[in-house]
């Protein structure tokens, strides 16, 4: 079972508390002094967490559920600039729209999240033959897939679901 905290009790030493976003950098350089915690999109997505970042400095975050993106800004001083860790994405990409519809298709039936823009659909692999699938799908058709390193941030209305 993992460590629980408590964000409400008084801590010693230099806890930085985050209980808002102030911002978003979004692509530019981090803002001067800022110091930068890296986290994988599971975390992205919790509300409540407590990390070191890469200056050693111990932050507890406690925010709404899924508040978190790439490039935040924390409501603390001085300031967190959090930053999601890449993971291994396939990257569809074709100009034809029907075989973008059927690589969607079989992406929604494996209830992957997505992310679409730039003529491409692009979900987190799981395995290479997540790759190898959706080629079989669309092998001689003139689709490019590959598999890439990426921050992924999923497009929203596209949660992953049960049935």
């Amino acid at each position: 079972m993992g460590a629980s905290y408590n964000f409400d009790a008084p801590r010693r030493g230099a806890l930085l508390l985050a209980t808002s976003v102030s911002g978003n950098v979004r692509g530019a350089g981090d803002p001067e002094g800022a110091d930068v915690l890296r986290i994988p999109r599971s975390d992205m997505e919790k509300g409540r967490l407590r990390r070191r970042t890469e200056g050693g400095r111990d932050v507890g975050i406690s925010v709404e559920p899924g508040t978190l993106r790439d490039g935040d800004v924390l409501g603390c001083d001085p300031p967190v600039v959090v930053r999601q860790e890449p993971e291994r994405v396939v990257r569809v990409r074709s100009d034809d729209p029907v075989l973008m519809a059927v690589a969607g298709h079989a992406i929604g039936n494996w209830h992957r999240p997505i992310s679409t823009g730039g003529g491409a659909v692009t979900f987190p692999a799981r395995s290479d033959s997540d790759a190898d699938a959706i080629r079989g799908l669309l092998g001689g058709t003139g689709a490019e897939v590959s598999v890439e390193e990426a921050v992924f941030t999923p497009r929203g209305g596209s949660d992953v679901h049960g049935h």
